[in-house]
């Protein structure tokens, strides 16, 4: 309803009362006029206008008095009951006030109507009232079944609550009523527009109507509870209007008002009762609260504003429920409500209340209120809370039936009233605490017995001891008006105002209940004649008057009377009565004196002198009211001048009096106590008054007297024990106003002319107690202590008084230039003269005074004021650094560096920087133009100080020199910290400077090209353009607006930010980054230029990356965003908001950092490798270091930045660790906005992704560990989700790193840096638990005693282990921070100590002890693997990227001296292995599962592993590597035990790689098992044939050990799918014929049909005919009859057919080059050579084409072979192949097949280097094909040709060591030689003469022939070659020496290609024995020990670098390569 707003019921409104008001009307025209035939049905329309007739009939019969009522009631009985059936229509007139969907607003609207109607015309009553409860049983049984449905639809939730908004209005109006009929509650909500007749109105109203505003209240208003707060007035007839719209708002009428017209029966009150139980079901509200969330979110349901409804719901239900059984006393013994009905009633509410408490400790709701703004449309969580658990008391009290209940009650409540808590939960839940208190008043009316033993004690002890509540209000109060920055917002809990107002709340209720009337003694002469004396203050004489008549009453003592006079002369003070100023300060001073004296003094005075002693007190008290209260300036000043003469009057007197006491020793204490009182009075004073910055002589000598006193009593000490604490911090208050202690000419004659600090006063002893107090406290160097031991009392005393007092000023004060005081002593004259040293001494203590007020700044919390004076001190201090003395100039730079230590932002701050370079511009303009030194005084624009110049111009020029330095020191350290901000000021200050030369301006342009390092910085060339483009950008801008706002006003802005947002969009579309550039540049000008804020462009401009995620436009965006940053400061918080949206948006669409890597195939199961494509990491690194870069800048300026950074890193960080792991139930998923986030939120794990990833991680640590990071449970689960991101990269094998140089130097100092937080965290966890912890306590303890006394007979909300994980369960938990859970649930260690609600919280130092140990040790975990003694994370990284070990990264001499110092025990280690190994499974069994790989040299690890998956085989299957681990090298095969049972879960394991497939299938290494078998066969099924062409010899190989025939069925299933794997495995069983492999020869061959038997057929018999041409010459003699035999042999061999090399399955042959035929040189057999066109097509499309070609009735010509031929195809190559007999080339096959693995392995990781795999192939016993190597020629042919070394034919052939052409070559040559020296070590491969060794046309190596490796080598297998050949000619070509460049980059890739190689060493060695019993030459009983040695398997990559260079050292022109060049010579004649 819209009320006056809406024409349409205010129409029918006002006719229906002037209907009313109407004589005679008939019925059918009030129905005419007012329902217009309306037609009211289930499923009809319910619109706006029939909703304002049913009101209107409802006003027409309470106007009317009941007219028609028979025939009108029934109507709209009938319409109430039809209402939640019908469609509604929202179809009123819009009003912003209107906050509450239709459906409860008219609801509330009809059913107050029907309610009055009720109430006034009682026939009528039961019909209404039955009518409305059966309608809230029927909805009450609609929602019970909707809330039940499993999965309900979004328009069926939207539904629920639109029926649920109808109970609660309906529920808020039920049993209210109006007391009068002229005045009924509608028109409280709708008032008449027009004033009704007086006359009119007489017959309807009773005379009670005149207080009917009066008994009206609102369940909601502050007033119920505030007794401080105001009610409104009665003529305020706005305070109702739109009360619908006040979220859970009733009218509550005044029992006294109440005639219970309308009483709820008792029948109807049962009723009402069990729906009511029904509707506030635990299960029911949570489901409520699920629905209401997600409508809330959809906005289905217009005005809906509920995001939970179950508290508004509670409440009005609960105090409905209180309003209806009120009528009934529990305790009448008449009464008619029964006793089971009233303890039904407490159980109920007790649980309600347990169950309110419980979320109210435990929910963020505290700061709903403020966070919303105080808008009232927002639902205040928090306030229902409180205000339901209000009620919830008051129905307890109700119900209590005898004393019993009434004392468990107050026990509970007596309790609370003690517990400790913060003041934000005492303001917010101030109204429950004053229900309480009020609780205890009703129930000592209803029990009168409780009054004595009860109620009386408890608030008197509340009241009087005090309770901690008030304690807390108070001191929370007065620490508040203590702090350096004022809170001005009033709603804001930390206002004192607001502690203020609740602190008088809480008393005032207490008191109400105790008393009920004071009366004070009146002493009305006194009063009166005072009152007089005020009131005539300035008509003269007559304060005299009234002050003679006063002076003599005092003559006859009276304490209560004289009292009194002494305060009413005080207020004459104070009212300005100067004429007796004298008078009264004479009698106060004698008053004072006199008490003094006879306190103190021991000799007998006279009556006539004691006769004002009994006034000591009052006079006390009057100048305490006069320094509060006196309002005139110059009152003031005068009131200060006496208090400190008589202050120090009283110090002279005191001695004086001392001097009687005793004449041995003189106590300077003697009277110290009536000093002492007088210093708050004083304090109260100045606290109203200015600092005094230029006191008259007098009063700086009562200041300087002042402080003098103070320093011998020892006032200025804090908590010294000896005086009141507040007389200290009353001193400190002294101290910040008072003037600085200068002296005004001498300071020698002053000290000596003091009569309160004569050097003849103390004895030697005493003088060298106080010298070593003055060094104890200064602290000084060794010879200023020399000059404080010869100082005199006198200056003792005055350095002292100095120091602490400037000290207690620099902490105290709220003023800017109270820290610099300090200075002012030392540019003072008169003490740079004094001969004592007093100058050196204040210039020691200086830095200890300004050290204090850092310390004191850095407690309190960074603000605006803060940061303003933190800005103001260093321009004070740099302006400082150029004074004249150079002491002072380094005294202001040690304060400087002081200053910058404590708070780095400032390095970073805008006005720091240009101030310094302003000073510098000045400074060195001055040596410019000032040649001469005329000028003395130098000002500088915009600062308040001016700098005194030196006197001459070297000295002038010494100042600017270091001064200059200086600010390069600032400069560099600012880029250090925050590149990105400082980078922006710097440009910001260049574009507005105009003197293009000066020094400051090239400081600023060098620092802008340097890096962070000090090194030229590339990135840095942006913010140097962006000079010009800001400018550009600026003035483009400005005319675009101008040009739109000429013609079109209004909407130029947004019309301008349309453009330039379709602009980008397109340049982001077309990808154009000068356009994208342009576009964003106008945009960031746009913002800047525009003076609001503009949220919809900031948010344009923050959400850049996400249009366009490049590098280029990232860096552009930063440089953007600092830009504005550094413009608009006022920005920062949105931005933080936007950035934090953008960051997470960027999260959800996978971009970069977490795009999720795809499934990591290992270069052995694929048959050519491409190195996987990295992710985008580059674009978040820029980011990252942005992101960093606020970090830092947020730690020191901001909480409120830190919470948007908190937020954002805890939605980005996930809790869960490895990808396989189970969703964490996590509720910060509600708390911090992860609904469907923390899924998706995963960090690539990819190495290239390693340095963002933990530089992201380290940033956010040090976030965690920073002072302004209070502890909390949100701090907790930030650091546990950094914890297990961390932990989440280590869930896969060790990668080889893929990074370039720069990039892996980068990510080892981000590992490095990381660690060093992290191992500094153990301090920082306890702090941080502990913190939770307490927190946690508090909030606990209300509810506990609730749950201990008020327990259900049946227990709701039983909380589960898993439950109890999540912040949802933390009402139960004993912490509110998240335990981080393994993936599986059968591993996972759950806390088994949780309480429930039948359990009590543990101790909280156990609880501590026991998350502490959690946290540390994960920590301690994560050390592990980022450092550990043989294998880490750091020294993999390091050694790839130094691989030589010739140098070290900056830290990791440290991390490395840690290693050595914490691993030095083996025993132990190992032992702390295992428990590591026990944790990480814990956590995630895919950590666990790695863990062999990555420590290699701990021998048991793999076995702990081992026990562990034997235990839970299942959570790690899909794991491929855990499979080996699983069986144990076989171990687990061969026992008979339990563990066998394991083996089921192989069937269903992960697939692994074809190399464990084929050795699960040989006994060679492990047991034959049937299962293990039946999975490889699985797995060998599913890798594609060209991968299997690999394997082909270990595949026929394990034929040998196929004893189940599982082995000859996957042979015979292969060939039958894959033709060319079909003819590779005949042409290895042919070539090892073995036992009974014929057969399985056979086997295949007869499944072969059709187009494969022809396929087969023709390809066996072309290379059969061809192989036999070796035959066919052999008998010819070597030369041109051989050669002419062999072309005539070739030229007989057609093509007719689709063919192939048996070598190469992936080319189809084309032609023949019969002129090709070669014989090789061989005497006993005959090879030759012969050239084959080839296609290059793939294996799957070669067999595609061969059975094509081959099938019957194919008539297409696609797959002829002369079609083929004729094709233009840039894949067709002319390929050479040897055609060996007599030949057995399995070896070569096997080499070879290593290398091409290897070769795999270093494509796969991208490493430069290269091995040439040429293809062998044998066909049948001493049969092969060889291809040959393409462009190459070997060695010993170059050697031949040309008559120099392979040097030299570089230089020939290449050119030069200049040209780029030999630089290439040698390039390539180290390239290759570093992979084939790497493979030839670990083949051990020999007979390395130049014959096989060739060299391609571009400078690659490569070698052939590899007869002998392993253990066979020529000469009876020696082993005499060194491990692989590294000649004095290969030796020149890389630089002649080991020290060239070219000589270790070769050196560098050798060990990169062995570490490379090292994590397949297990695969390698496999492979190899596999092809044992093929029992080849190189075969000799050591082959695979040997083999795995020259891994090193158990040695660290830094163990394993060394001994690659070992090997590579002994090679280094090895003599044995020589003499073996030389034998080869001799007898082959090969050159060398």
């Amino acid at each position: 309803m819209n009320g006056c707003d809406d024409f349409t019921f205010q129409n029918l409104q006002c006719s229906a009362i002037c209907l009313a008001k109407l004589g005679e009307v008939s019925l059918e025209k009030v129905k005419k006029s007012l329902l217009n035939d309306i037609q009211i049905a289930e499923k009809g329309i319910l619109n706006h206008n029939i909703r304002s007739r049913l009101l209107a009939v409802g006003i027409y019969l309470i106007y009317s008095d009941g007219k028609y009522i028979d025939e009108l009631l029934p109507f709209l009985v009938q319409s109430l009951l039809v209402l939640p059936k019908m469609k509604w229509v929202d179809d009123g007139i819009l009003n912003l006030r209107d906050k509450i969907p239709i459906q409860e607003q008219f609801s509330f609207c009809f059913n107050t109507v029907l309610c009055d109607i009720a109430a006034h015309f009682p026939d009528r009553r039961d019909t209404v009232i039955a009518a409305q409860l059966n309608l809230l049983v029927y909805t009450t049984s609609a929602i019970s079944d909707i809330c039940q449905e499993e999965k309900p639809t979004i328009q069926v939730k939207a539904n629920l609550m639109k029926l649920i908004c109808f109970v609660i209005g309906l529920v808020r109006c039920f049993g209210r009523f109006s007391d009068d009929k002229c005045h009924p509650l509608i028109s409280m909500i709708f008032p008449i527009p027009f004033k009704i007749n007086e006359t009119d109105m007489t017959e309807l109203c009773d005379s009670t109507s005149v207080r009917r505003l009066n008994s009206l209240q609102l369940t909601t208003d502050s007033g119920n509870w505030f007794l401080s707060e105001s009610k409104m007035g009665n003529n305020d007839h706005m305070k109702y209007q739109y009360m619908y719209s006040k979220l859970g708002s009733s009218f509550v009428i005044s029992s006294d008002f109440r005639d219970w017209k309308l009483k709820i029966k008792c029948g109807e009150l049962d009723a009402l009762f069990d729906t009511i139980q029904v509707l506030l079901r635990s299960s029911m509200l949570a489901s409520m609260d699920v629905h209401a969330t997600d409508v809330f979110m959809s906005g289905s349901v217009k005005r809906f504003p509920y995001k939970t409804i179950s508290e508004c719901l509670s409440f009005v239900c609960l105090t409905m429920l209180r309003d209806s059984v009120a009528a009934y006393d529990i305790l009448d013994p008449n009464r008619s409500l029964r006793e089971k009905f009233a303890k039904e009633i407490k159980v109920f509410v007790t649980e309600i209340l347990k169950r309110s408490q419980g979320e109210l400790y435990s929910h963020k709701k505290i700061d709903d209120e403020k966070a919303q703004g105080g808008k009232e449309f927002v639902v205040n969580k928090t306030k229902l809370l409180v205000l339901a658990g209000s009620a919830c008391l008051q129905l307890i009290v109700w119900a209590a039936l005898d004393e019993m209940d009434a004392e468990i009650l107050s026990h509970i409540i007596s309790e609370s009233l003690w517990m400790s808590r913060g003041y934000r939960y005492i303001l917010a839940s101030l109204p429950l605490l004053v229900m309480a208190l009020e609780a205890f008043g009703s129930m000592a009316e209803k029990f009168p017995m409780m009054a004595t033993t009860s109620t009386i004690p408890t608030l008197t002890r509340f009241l009087l001891e005090p309770s901690n509540i008030l304690v807390k209000l108070a001191d929370d109060q007065l620490n508040a008006e203590k702090r350096f920055a004022i809170v001005d917002d009033e709603h804001d809990d930390s206002n004192p105002v607001r502690r203020r107002h609740g602190l008088e709340n809480l008393r005032r209720a207490a008191i109400n209940s105790l008393c009920r009337s004071s009366i004070l003694v009146p002493e009305n002469a006194i009063l009166t004649l005072a009152g007089i004396g005020t009131a005539l203050v300035d008509v003269e004489n007559v304060p005299q008057l009234v002050f003679n008549v006063f002076r003599q009453r005092t003559s006859y003592p009276s304490l209560s009377l004289d009292a009194l006079i002494i305060s009413s002369l005080a207020n004459l003070w104070i009212a300005g009565a100067r004429e007796i100023y004298d008078s009264i300060w004479l009698l106060f001073t004698k008053i004072t004196i006199e008490s003094s004296n006879r306190a103190y003094s021991s000799d007998s005075v006279d009556r006539s002198e004691q006769r004002y002693a009994h006034l000591s007190l009052a006079v006390d008290t009057a100048l305490a009211k006069m320094a509060e209260n006196t309002t005139d300036e110059n009152d003031k000043q005068t009131l200060l001048f006496r208090l400190l003469e008589l202050f120090v009057q009283l110090g002279l007197e005191s001695k004086k009096v001392g001097e009687k006491v005793t004449k041995a020793v003189i106590k300077l204490s003697t009277g110290a106590g009536n000093l002492g009182v007088l210093i708050p009075k004083i304090a109260s004073l100045l606290h109203r008054m200015q600092p005094i910055t230029c006191p008259s002589p007098k009063l700086r000598n009562l200041f300087r007297d002042f402080w003098f006193h103070c320093t011998i009593l020892g006032f200025d000490v804090a908590y010294s024990g000896l005086w009141p604490e507040d007389w200290y911090e009353a001193a400190c208050v002294i101290a910040t106003k008072s003037p600085v202690l200068t002296p005004q000419e001498s300071l020698r004659a002053e000290l000596v002319a003091n009569a309160a600090i004569k050097n003849d006063a103390v004895t030697l002893n005493e003088l060298h107690e106080i010298r070593n107090t003055v060094v104890g406290e200064i602290q000084p160097s060794v010879d200023v202590v020399a000059f404080i031991n010869k100082m005199e009392f006198a200056h003792c005393i005055y350095l002292l008084s100095v120091f602490r007092m400037e000290k207690m000023r620099v902490c105290h004060s709220t003023e800017q230039d109270a820290v610099h005081s300090i200075f002012k002593y030392l540019e003072d004259r008169s003490i740079r003269k004094d001969k004592s040293g007093m100058w050196s001494c204040l210039l020691a203590a200086t830095t200890v005074i300004f050290s204090e007020y850092l310390s004191a700044a850095k407690n309190i919390r960074m603000s605006g004021l803060l940061e303003q004076h933190l800005e103001y001190h260093v321009q004070y201090l740099l302006v400082m650094f150029n004074h004249t003395l150079k002491e002072i100039r380094r005294c202001a730079d040690a304060c400087l560096s002081k200053l910058i230590g404590h708070f780095p932002q400032l390095l970073w701050n805008g006005n720091v920087l240009i101030t310094a370079l302003q000073l510098l511009e000045a400074l060195s303009h001055n040596l410019e133009t000032d040649p001469d030194c005329k000028i003395t005084i130098l000002n500088i624009p915009k600062l308040h100080w001016s700098i005194r110049l030196q006197d001459s111009f070297d000295q002038r020029k010494i100042v600017v020199r270091d001064f200059s330095m200086r600010c390069e020191q600032i400069l560099q350290q600012a880029m250090k910290w925050a590149p990105g901000s400082t980078r922006s000021h710097l440009v910001q200050h260049i574009a507005s400077a105009y003197c293009a030369g000066s020094t400051s301006l090239q400081l600023t342009i060098e620092t802008l090209r340097k890096g962070v390092d000090g090194e030229i910085d590339p990135g840095a060339s942006l913010y140097l353009s962006s000079l010009h483009l800001r400018s550009l950008s600026l003035g483009q801008v400005n005319g675009m607006l101008s040009l739109k706002k000429s013609i079109n006003p209004v909407n130029a802005e947004e019309e301008l930010i349309d453009e330039l947002e379709l602009t980008l969009k397109c340049a982001c579309k077309e990808k154009d980054e000068g356009a994208i550039t342009d576009a964003v540049m106008k945009l960031s000008a746009l913002f800047i230029i525009l003076t609001d804020t503009n949220f919809r462009l900031l948010h344009v401009i923050v959400f850049i990356p996400l249009l366009s995620f490049t590098a280029t436009t990232m860096r552009l965006c930063v440089m953007c965003w600092n830009w504005i940053l550094v413009v608009r400061e006022n920005i920062h918080l949105c931005f933080l908001r936007e950035m934090a949206s953008c960051w997470n948006a960027v999260l959800r669409k996978n971009f970069g950092l977490f795009k999720p890597e795809g499934t990591v195939i290992s270069p052995l199961s694929v048959h050519h490798v491409q190195r996987s494509k990295a992710p985008m990491v580059d674009v978040h690194s820029i980011w990252v270091d942005f992101l960093c870069e606020r970090v830092d800048i947020a730690k020191f300026s901001s909480r409120e930045q830190l919470d948007i950074l908190e937020i954002m890193f805890i939605q980005s960080l996930p809790l869960t660790v490895g990808r396989t792991c189970l969703h964490v139930n996590d509720s910060s998923s509600e708390i911090f906005g992860l609904s469907n986030l923390l899924d998706n939120a995963m960090i690539t794990r990819n190495i290239q992704a390693v340095g963002v990833r933990f530089r992201l991680l380290n940033s956010a640590l040090s976030m965690v560990q920073g002072d302004s990071f209070p502890g909390s449970s949100s701090q907790n689960l930030l650091r546990q989700r950094i914890y297990a991101t961390c932990l989440d990269y280590f869930t896969i094998a060790p990668q080889i790193p893929t990074q370039e140089t720069l990039q892996l130097k980068q990510d080892v100092k981000q590992l490095i840096l990381f660690w060093n937080t992290l191992f500094s965290d153990v301090k920082y966890i306890k702090k941080s638990v502990t913190s939770a912890i307490d927190t946690d306590s508090q909030f606990a303890s209300l509810y506990q005693t609730i749950t201990d006394n008020y327990k259900p007979s049946t227990t709701y909300n039983t909380v589960n282990k898993a439950d109890a994980q999540t912040w949802h369960a933390l009402t139960h938990a004993t912490s509110n921070w998240v335990t981080m859970v393994s993936s599986q649930n059968k591993i996972a260690t759950l806390p088994k100590d949780f309480w429930t609600n039948e359990s009590r919280p543990r101790d909280p130092s156990i609880e501590v002890d026991r998350q502490f140990r959690f946290f540390n040790k994960r920590r301690n975990l994560i050390l592990l693997f980022i450092v550990c003694f043989d294998a880490d994370e750091i020294e993999r990284l390091s050694v790839w990227l130094n691989p030589l070990g010739e140098a070290m990264e900056e830290g990791e001499a440290v991390i490395d001296q840690w290693r050595r110092t914490t691993f030095s025990d083996p025993r132990t280690e190992q032992k702390r292995m295992k428990e590591n190994i026990k944790l990480a499974w814990e956590i995630c069994p895919d950590l666990a599962v790695h863990m062999p790989a990555r420590f290699r040299a701990y021998v048991n690890c793999q076995s702990e592993v081992h026990d562990l998956i034997i235990r839970s085989p299942e959570v790690v299957s899909h794991i491929p590597e855990a499979l080996p681990l699983l069986l144990a090298d076989g171990i687990i095969l061969e026992e008979k035990t339990e563990d066998l049972k394991s083996l089921n879960h192989i069937l269903t394991w992960a697939t692994c790689s074809p190399v464990v497939a084929l050795s699960l299938v040989s006994a060679r290494q492990y047991p034959i098992h049937p299962i293990t078998v039946q999975y490889a066969v699985r797995t060998l099924r599913l890798y594609p044939p060209d991968v299997l062409l690999l394997y082909i010899p270990q595949l026929v190989q394990a034929i040998r050990y196929d004893g189940m025939g599982y082995v000859a069925e996957l042979i015979i299933w292969l060939a039958g799918h894959s033709q060319l794997l079909a003819h590779q495995l005949l042409w290895n069983m042919q070539a090892n014929l073995y036992r009974d492999e014929e057969s399985k020869e056979k086997d295949i061959i007869s499944q072969l049909e059709g187009a494969a038997r022809s396929f087969f057929e023709k390809e066996f018999d072309l290379f059969k005919r061809i192989t036999d041409i070796s035959g066919k010459i052999k008998p010819y003699p070597k030369g041109e009859a051989r050669k002419a035999a062999c072309l005539k042999a070739v030229a007989d061999v057609r093509l007719d057919s689709i063919t192939y090399l048996p070598s190469n399955p992936e080319a189809i042959i084309l032609d023949i080059d019969h002129s090709s035929a070669t014989p090789m040189q061989s005497a006993a057999k005959a090879p030759f050579l012969v050239r084959f066109k080839v296609r290059q097509c793939g294996v799957q499309e070669l067999e595609r084409i061969g059975l094509a070609a081959y099938q019957k009735g194919n008539s297409r010509n696609d797959f002829d072979l002369r079609t083929l031929a004729r094709s233009d195809d840039t894949n067709v190559c002319w390929q050479a192949a040897i055609f060996k007999v007599g030949d057995d080339v399995r070896q070569d096959m096997l080499a070879l097949q290593l290398m091409r693995l290897m070769k795999n392995i270093f494509d796969a990781i991208g490493l430069d280097v290269r091995l040439f795999p040429y293809r062998v192939v044998a066909t049948s016993p001493g049969c092969g094909i060889i291809e040959c190597v393409p462009n190459s020629k070997s060695r010993d042919q170059l050697g031949r040709q040309t008559d120099f070394g392979l040097y030299e034919y570089f230089l020939t052939k290449y050119g030069d060591e200049s040209t780029e052409t030999l630089q290439s070559a040698r390039r390539n040559f180290v390239r290759s030689m570093a992979a084939y020296s790497v493979f030839s070590f670990l083949l051990q491969i020999k007979d390395r003469h130049n014959g096989n060794i060739m060299i391609d046309t571009k400078g690659h190596i490569v070698h052939i022939d590899f007869g002998f490796m392993f253990e066979s080598s020529p000469g009876g297998n020696l082993g005499f070659e060194p491990d692989f050949k590294l000649s004095q000619e290969m030796v020149g070509i890389m630089g002649g020496k080991m020290e060239a460049p070219p000589f270790r980059l070769f050196a560098s890739l050798c060990v990169q290609a062995y570490l490379a190689i090292r994590p397949y060493q297990k695969e390698f060695i496999a492979l190899v024995s596999l092809m044992l019993d093929t029992r080849l030459p190189c075969f000799r009983g050591k082959t695979i020990q040997q083999f795995r040695e020259r891994f090193a398997p158990t040695a660290s990559d830094r163990e394993a670098a060394k001994y690659m260079m070992q090997i590579i050292r002994s090679c280094f022109l090895n003599v044995r390569s020589k003499m073996y060049d030389q034998l080869q010579y001799i007898q082959n004649e090969i050159p060398y």
